[in-house]
């Protein structure tokens, strides 16, 4: 008989959400070693906006987002390695971290999803295990290896969405709606991606496709993380909407933390950094501030669509610089959680700053971008300066 992967659990639903008590149950797993541990704390949540109270509450709405995490965060010990998951209408960002966030989708009625938690590692690892490796040689393959998709010029405000036909996007809408958490029919959705793939030969539309074959693989448990970096890969070579970028290299490095769970922390932590790095170097592309801005409210006319050319001008300023406020606010959230992402991997034992500066050197290349990543690494605040 397979061995037991036990799984702790907390239930919520939309809109007319129940809490159920974090509980464990058992799913069969096919391993040849041993399986994974228990989870030891329990799943706690906190919403992220501080009303409507308690914060700790059991309802909802679409668009709301939730922190999660394990309580103790250090209980896990140092070599855990927790993924995250959602089944049903939510999602999960990053997807392994002691700590992620979950972002409630809006849905035309009220339905319950499932946050779950796991621990991916399998191996006991010894502290002083050390990387043979000729760290130098080795980065310079995987920074040639790095994806070159086209991206965006920058602008002066948020940048457009690109335009998609609208069977392609409702075949997208199809596709994401396959995600079930780990009962998620993969034949299903690489079938249907096949078919998108040869409907739509276009490189903006074949990225789309790659990314939310990605995106429902990564939301689906990380049962099989090398899809997730197939398709992530695949769609980085091609264009994408800004937004969607710096997500797939977090899958990306995060889908690498899990395939890899079996080696020694020290061999296998560089592989997902370089990722977050190359991630953190598109998101750094863009000016941002040191925090997510406030958003700018938009004036209501008391006269309906009866507005002058004078009103039309302001709100057509408000509703862009509004847009621009949520388009940093989203890249500053990437920033931050790339980062963490990477402290997460070297804040733990064997320490390694040496390697971490040569990788940051080597894939951010630009001394102010290097340097702001190591004073993030200690807790100070990003410069709201590209230089």
């Amino acid at each position: 008989m397979a061995p037991a992967l036990k799984i702790a659990a907390v239930f919520l639903l939309t809109l007319a959400v129940a809490l159920l008590p974090a509980s464990a149950f058992a799913q069969g797993r096919r391993s040849t070693t041993a399986s994974p541990p228990a989870l030891r704390g329990n799943i706690k949540h906190w919403a992220v906006s501080e009303y409507p109270l308690p914060r700790d509450r059991e309802q909802f709405g679409g668009g709301e987002e939730v922190d999660f995490w394990i309580e103790p965060p250090d209980g896990e010990g140092p070599n855990a390695i927790v993924g995250w998951w959602v089944d049903g209408s939510a999602t999960v960002y990053p997807l392994v971290t002691i700590k992620t966030r979950v972002t409630v989708e809006i849905t035309e009625s009220d339905s319950r999803f499932l946050v779950q938690a796991a621990r991916y590692d399998a191996t006991t690892i010894s502290a002083d295990e050390k990387p043979a490796v000729d760290l130098q040689s080795w980065l310079r393959e995987q920074i040639k290896a790095l994806p070159k998709g086209e991206r965006e010029p920058i602008g002066d405000g948020a940048p457009g969405p690109r335009d998609y036909p609208k069977e392609l996007r409702t075949e997208l809408y199809r596709l994401d709606r396959l995600r079930k958490g780990r009962d998620t029919p993969f034949d299903q959705l690489e079938d249907l991606g096949g078919k998108l793939l040869e409907k739509f030969p276009g490189p903006k539309e074949r990225g789309q496709v790659y990314y939310w074959m990605a995106h429902v693989y990564a939301q689906s448990g990380l049962v099989r993380p090398e899809k997730v970096v197939e398709h992530a890969k695949k769609a980085l070579e091609l264009p994408l909407e800004p937004l969607q970028a710096p997500r797939l290299y977090v899958y990306w490095g995060d889908a690498l933390r899990v395939a890899g769970a079996k080696e020694p922390l020290a061999t296998r932590r560089k592989h997902s950094a370089v990722v977050y790095l190359a991630g953190l170097r598109e998101v750094m592309r863009y000016p941002l501030p040191a925090k997510a801005p406030m958003l700018p409210g938009i004036e209501r006319s008391s006269r309906g669509d009866k507005r002058s050319a004078k009103e039309s001008e302001s709100l057509q300023r408000q509703v862009a610089a509004r847009e621009f406020a949520e388009f940093q606010g989203v890249m500053v959230q990437h920033r931050d959680v790339l980062v963490r992402q990477i402290a997460e991997l070297y804040n733990r034992p064997p320490i390694a700053d040496d390697e971490l500066r040569e990788l940051a050197a080597g894939v951010l290349r630009e001394a102010w971008l290097v340097d702001g990543f190591q004073r993030a690494l200690k807790g100070a605040p990003w410069e709201s300066i590209r230089r």
